[in-house]
This record gives C-alpha cells, structure tokens and sequence, in this order.
C-alpha cells in the first residue's frame, strides 16, 4: 500500500520515493555491490508488486482493486523499479566516492587512517 501511495502520489503531485541506509548498511551494501556487481539488477527484474502479499488477504484484494483502477500493476512495477536503480547508481557512485578519498587520504597521511577510533594503548605497568 505504501510503494502505491507514493508511486500514485509521485505521479499526480511530483512526490519522490526516497530511500535511506542507516551506515552499517551502508557498508554491507558497498560489500554486496563489490562483491556481486548484478545483485541489483537481478533484484529489480524480480520486482512484481502483483506478487505483494497482506496480512489480510481482504487488504491485499481491496489494495489491488484501487491498484487495476488508477495506475496499475505495470506503472508501478516501472516507477518502483526506476526510482531504485537511480537509487542505486547514486548511492554506488556516492559510496565509490568517499572510499577513493578514504584510500587517498591514507596514501598521503603519515599513517593510514583508521577504520574505527583509535583506542588508546594501556599505559605501561609502572617500575
């Protein structure tokens, strides 16, 4: 119901899907993307909103009814699809980004710089 109001939405008032990684996930994502470059592409051909299920089957019947009889099941299926791999391209590309200018910034500092705050070593056991 939510991907239809905001596809249904985007349409009539220009409204956007926007989607957010919290960093942990934004990390997994980079790793997911490096190491399976077509994971997305693969997800988005399987993006079926007519596969969509609901807790009650009346909901999924009532959401797909108003579904077929504004924008249906094709438009949605090219909205969603099309916001995500944008989605996908700035979020890869942004991410490419800061990790360039991580990996430049340890070449030129005296000492890489670390992953994680630095923990400061345990002082030395006194004579």
């Amino acid at each position: 119901w939510e991907t239809y109001c905001a596809v249904h939405l985007g349409l009539q008032r220009g409204v956007r899907l926007v989607i957010r990684l919290p960093p942990a996930e934004q990390a997994e994502f980079l790793r997911g993307v490096q190491h399976d470059m077509f994971a997305v592409t693969k997800a988005l051909v399987q993006i079926q909103a007519e596969k969509a299920t609901a807790f009650l089957p009346l909901d999924r019947q009532n959401i797909f009814e108003v579904i077929e009889k504004t924008v249906g099941f094709e438009r949605i299926n090219t909205t969603v699809k099309d916001q995500l791999r944008q989605w996908y391209l700035n979020t890869a590309a942004r991410l490419a980004e800061q990790q360039a200018a991580f990996a430049a910034a340890a070449t030129t500092a005296a000492s890489p710089p670390a992953l994680e705050p630095a923990i400061p070593a345990a002082p030395a056991p006194a004579p």
